[in-house]
């Protein structure tokens, strides 16, 4: 499947590709980047090892940025699985029976008139439960997703509000007028089998219910950047090495591929809940622009988007007259979560979320480190 890419450009560094080594040599790598020793300021220092026989870290350290979304020019337009609604159910039953031509259905009638909140929500002894709905569904077939808008361009809404949706249709069937809700957050029903009449193949009462208002969130919304390395395999001689050991005298061939970019794919939930306008219906293109748009508001960068794309590179690793040489290679990661002020995962008292989502950006930056001692 074709993905789309994020390349992130910052504005503290000008080069795309880097490369270091822990002595100039003609022998080692040569940098097309800033002098050797000189790591990007937006980066953790890459794990060296003590001795050449040292096992280091896979990753390096983290660094990490925590930063509200509130003030920020951007949305939290979450999917929820359970929340604190005020349901509006005002007409919302109708007999409905199934005869070989399909179903049909008796003229609705009224079986709690809405006058009051009622928090509870349980009918026919605690059989019908209608706090959990099952969605009505998009005109593309799906359930229609229940997402709900409570950060809109920064500002913390009083009254959160659908983005995908402004009213709540109740259709019955057998041609009875609909009922419309304008406003309601959600809409679904809920069916309860009852004996069938004569001549009747089955029978339910279905149950029809619209959300028109819910609490708000009790908790401010964050983001959070997590920047590191992370080791790149190599391979030589048919083998996957985390480093290559070069002793005197010696010559490696390596090859290895790395990733740049991020799958949309992968971001979709992240992006639709930073983003209320984006729709399951919008291209990779757009939405790849809108993830980038959303890291650019929040953390001050400036995003593109390209094709994602695996390069693969061979190079050729040359022994240093009196040293080992211990050769790594690694690649950028940015990560990106919604969090609470401590940086913890998202949660709230009033509402579950289903999925807030998260993104990466990798490889933007890719770093060759080497590592000298004496041989002995």
């Amino acid at each position: 499947m074709k993905t789309r890419a994020l390349i992130l450009t910052l504005a503290l560094l000008a080069a795309a590709l880097l490369f270091a080594s822990c002595e100039d040599s003609p022998t080692a790598p040569q940098s097309s980047g800033p002098p050797p020793e000189e790591f990007p300021a937006t980066y953790p220092e890459i794990p060296r090892p003590a001795t050449p026989d040292e096992i280091i870290p896979d990753e390096s350290e983290r660094y990490t940025a925590i930063v509200p979304i509130a003030g920020k020019n951007l949305d939290f337009a979450p999917v929820w699985s359970a929340g604190t609604f005020t349901w509006n159910v005002d007409i919302q039953t109708q007999y409905q029976y199934y005869l070989d031509s399909g179903w049909y259905g008796d003229a609705p009638g009224e079986y709690w008139n809405g006058t009051e909140p009622n928090s509870v929500m349980t009918f026919e002894g605690g059989v019908v439960d209608l706090r959990n709905p099952t969605p009505f569904g998009t005109s593309w077939g799906e359930p229609h997703p229940r997402r709900l808008l409570f950060v809109d361009n920064g500002v913390v809404l009083d009254a959160p509000v659908n983005p995908e949706r402004s009213y709540v249709l109740f259709q019955f069937q057998s041609g009875y007028p609909d009922r419309r809700f304008d406003g309601a957050l959600f809409g679904g029903y809920k069916t309860l089998e009852v004996d069938p009449a004569f001549g009747e193949k089955a029978r339910q009462r279905a149950y029809y219910v619209a959300a028109m208002s819910c609490a708000q969130l009790e908790k401010p919304v964050y983001m959070k950047r997590e920047r590191y390395w992370k080791r790149i395999p190599l391979v030589s001689g048919g083998s996957n090495l985390k480093s290559i050991r070069v002793e005197p005298g010696a010559q490696f061939s390596v090859s290895y591929s790395r990733t740049q970019g991020t799958e949309i794919e992968h971001s979709y939930t992240f992006t639709r809940t930073l983003n209320a306008e984006v729709t399951a219906q919008l291209p990779n293109e757009v939405l790849g622009a809108k993830v980038g748009g959303s890291l650019s508001e929040a953390y001050g960068t400036n995003v593109t988007v390209t094709d994602e794309v695996t390069v693969t590179v061979e190079r050729t690793l040359t022994g240093m007259d009196g040293k080992t040489v211990i050769y790594s290679v690694w690649s950028s990661v940015e990560a990106y979560s919604l969090v609470d002020k401590d940086g913890n995962p998202y949660t709230d008292p009033n509402f579950t979320f289903s999925d807030l989502g998260d993104t990466d950006i990798q490889g933007e930056y890719e770093w060759i480190s080497s590592t000298q001692f004496d041989y002995e």
